[in-house]
């Protein structure tokens, strides 16, 4: 047993049945621990960003871990920040317990212990509890453990953690937990983790499946898992998966009393919403994150088709010497690359989104382009940029001729009337789009170059990629797109479909 284990194991809780006793770390906390433990031995800062589950013990754990910091290392000044007033009180009151009932309290007595503050006179150790809000709160003092709770439901983030990270040393034996159920996607919290998840950040990700908790059984008796417990056998008698999420569940590793226990949960904890069951007792991390709304792409399609490869990023280069288009490595480069050209001569095809201007400031907003093979129908490139309507048709032009002449669909609402005025005078490879004129008697039609987007149109482009995602005749590699994807809805919409082609 671990020395941090041995003293987390000496602090005194409250059970949900009311008892007082002592902290038994289960599956979850462990994994905290164990990762605090890593770091501490590899000697370097311990950074966690924990996505979880409801009522797993966390902010438990976590409270009893800066606990431990503070009576261990003399003049440690910790702090606990929660999203709203009654939550911090509620971990503060924690911090307060453990004090409290410690077997070795006299060892250290304090000089505070008011609602927002506990002062160890015997070491200098200090522990403040504050809001989110506070976004001043951390300047001034030097941290060295800070566990920020429940970080995605935070009313501004990334104002109040730039303040904070400004006061935590980058030093071995400093600690940063944060934790938070998920709410939603694009926020904050789902940024961080995507970029701890992607190694952007020193941040070791963790995620904990709700099936792994040993209180969501129907009971808590001895017998419950082989199904010879007395109250709950019934709940799992003959049970067989029903439908393709209960089959996924089982193919995670989730036992038969979890799954009853899902049954009952979903009418019961989460008023029979599936997708809300999803947000607050989620099986992976993808499934965490969620939208309000009804997902166009469903979650289960999406996964099938999503086969996630690190891309090479960087510009295309037109060599003035031999007029050739090369892939050059750039890490800023707005072209994330995934499959080379065929060299036999294969087909593409290049859907673009062309945005105002370059300057965020001025309103400028992002362009996007996807490149689709159109044999395999897999996702090969993805442009990315913010860039003005003139020069992206110079970019789309070295995009279609790297790609063996690929043909180009533009957009053309908007700023998408300069990228194709311009193309058509450098590109050959337009796509056109067919109008049949509607005058009786005639059936001529007209021609017009790209795509203009009109309500109607833009619901028959959301059917027919709903369509093939769901027949499994596309494959994407790209994060970001199938995050994208995920997050679009047909009510309060954000997706792809205005940031990212």
């Amino acid at each position: 047993m671990s020395k941090l284990t041995t003293f987390l194991r000496t602090l005194s809780i409250k059970t949900k049945n009311r008892w007082v006793v002592n902290l038994e770390p289960n599956w979850a906390q462990r994994g905290v621990i164990q990762a605090v433990e890593e770091a501490e031995k590899a000697r370097r800062p311990a950074r966690l960003i924990v996505l979880k589950a409801r009522q797993l013990g966390i902010s438990t754990v976590a409270e009893g871990i800066l606990f431990s910091r503070m009576v261990a290392k003399p003049n440690t000044n910790a702090v606990v920040v929660a999203h709203d007033g009654s939550s911090s009180e509620h971990l503060f009151n924690i911090t307060k317990h453990y004090y409290e009932t410690w077997p070795f309290k006299d060892f250290y007595p304090h000089r505070y212990a008011t609602r927002r503050q506990l002062s160890l006179e015997s070491n200098g150790s200090n522990v403040w509890v504050m809001t989110a809000e506070h976004t001043e709160a951390g300047r001034g003092r030097t941290i060295h453990a800070a566990h920020f709770s429940e970080l995605g439901f935070w009313g501004e983030p990334t104002e109040s953690m730039l303040a904070f990270n400004q006061a935590i040393p980058n030093l071995p034996g400093t600690l940063v937990i944060i934790e938070s159920t998920a709410n939603g996607m694009g926020n904050f919290f789902e940024e961080e983790w995507l970029a701890a998840k992607g190694g952007q950040t020193d941040y070791v990700p963790l995620f904990f499946p709700w099936f792994g908790h040993h209180e969501y059984i129907p009971c808590q008796g001895e017998g419950c898992r082989d199904g010879t417990c007395a109250v709950c056998g019934e709940w799992i008698k003959g049970l067989r998966p029903r439908d393709e999420d209960e089959r996924y569940l089982i193919r995670l590793g989730c036992d038969l009393p979890h799954l009853a226990w899902r049954r009952w949960a979903i009418p019961n904890k989460t008023f029979g919403s599936v997708d809300l069951f999803h947000q607050e007792f989620p099986s992976t991390s993808e499934e965490a994150f969620l939208v309000s709304g009804v997902n166009a792409f469903p979650e289960t399609h999406l996964r099938e088709i999503y086969v996630p490869e690190r891309p090479g990023v960087g510009n295309l280069h037109m060599d003035m010497a031999d007029g050739k288009i090369r892939f050059l490595d750039n890490p800023s480069g707005p072209l994330r690359m995934y499959r080379k050209p065929w060299k036999d001569g294969g087909e593409y095809f290049v859907g673009a989104d062309p945005c105002y201007g370059s300057d965020p400031d001025k309103g400028g907003d992002w362009a996007a382009a996807q490149v689709i093979n159109r044999r395999s129908h897999e996702q090969v490139a993805v442009w990315h940029g913010r860039i003005n309507p003139i020069a992206f048709a110079d970019e789309l032009a070295k995009l279609g001729r790297f790609y063996n002449n690929a043909t180009i669909s533009v957009e053309t609402e908007g700023p998408g009337f300069g990228t194709i005025g311009r193309l058509s005078g450098i590109y050959p490879n337009i796509w056109k789009h067919r109008v049949p004129d509607r005058v009786p008697g005639k059936q001529v039609s007209h021609t017009s170059l790209s795509w203009q987007t009109s309500w109607k149109r833009k619901q028959w482009l959301i059917g027919k990629l709903a369509e093939t995602i769901e027949r499994k005749d596309i494959v994407l590699h790209d994060v970001k797109t199938y995050k994208e994807l995920r997050g679009y809805t047909f009510y309060g919409q954000r997706g792809y479909g205005d940031t990212y082609g």
